[in-house]
C-alpha cells in the first residue's frame, strides 16, 4: 500500500509538472500559416442567365496555426452572402470564432474574388473579442485548399489555406 502511495504522489507531481509544457501559451502578437476545414450550406436564388445570390452558412475548426496563436483548436462559424455575375463573385460575410478557453474571437470576412464551384479568396480582419482576446485586432488572408468532394447533395466542404496575424493589446 505504501508503494502504490509514493508511486501515485511521485506520477501527479510528474503530471503537475509536465502539464504547463504541453500547452504553449498564447501569444499576444504573432503571424504564421492558416489551414481550416469546413463544411456549409447555400441558399440560392437565380436571376436571369448569369445572376446569382447565395447566402452561406459555415461551421468548422482551425486545423493548421501556430501553437501559440489564440486561434489554436478553434472552431468557427459563419455566415455570409455574395452575388455571382457570369460564374465571378464577391461578396461579405461574419466570422464567430470560439476558442477551447470559450472565449470568441469575431471578425468580418471580405470575398475580393472567388469562382463558381472553384472556391474564393479574401480577407478575415479581426474586429474584436472576449475574454483573453478582447481588442484583438489582425487578419486571415486566405484562399481556396485542395477541393473536397461532398456525400451529400445539400452540404458542402471545404479546406482554407493562408496567413494569419493577430495582436491583443
Amino acid at each position: 500500500m505504501r508503494k502504490f502511495a509514493i508511486i501515485s504522489v511521485i506520477s501527479i507531481a510528474i503530471c503537475v509538472w509536465i502539464s504547463p509544457l504541453s500547452y504553449a501559451q498564447m501569444a499576444k502578437e504573432g503571424s504564421g500559416n492558416y489551414a481550416s476545414a469546413k463544411s456549409g450550406s447555400m441558399t440560392l436564388l437565380p436571376m436571369e442567365k448569369e445572376r446569382l445570390q447565395m447566402n452561406f452558412e459555415e461551421k468548422g475548426i482551425v486545423t493548421d496555426v501556430p501553437q501559440n496563436c489564440p486561434l489554436y483548436n478553434a472552431s468557427f462559424i459563419d455566415l455570409g452572402t455574395t452575388h455571382a455575375i457570369k460564374g465571378k463573385f464577391t461578396g461579405t460575410g461574419f466570422m464567430e470564432f470560439t476558442i477551447p478557453s470559450g472565449d470568441k474571437v469575431y471578425g468580418t470576412i471580405d470575398i475580393v474574388e472567388g469562382v463558381l464551384g472553384q472556391g474564393s479568396s479574401g480577407i478575415v480582419k479581426f474586429v474584436g473579442g472576449t475574454g483573453s482576446c478582447q481588442g484583438i485586432t489582425g487578419s486571415i488572408e486566405y484562399k481556396p485548399g485542395p477541393s473536397v468532394k461532398s456525400g451529400k447533395q445539400d452540404i458542402y466542404f471545404g479546406k482554407t489555406i493562408g496567413k494569419i496575424s493577430w495582436k491583443i493589446p
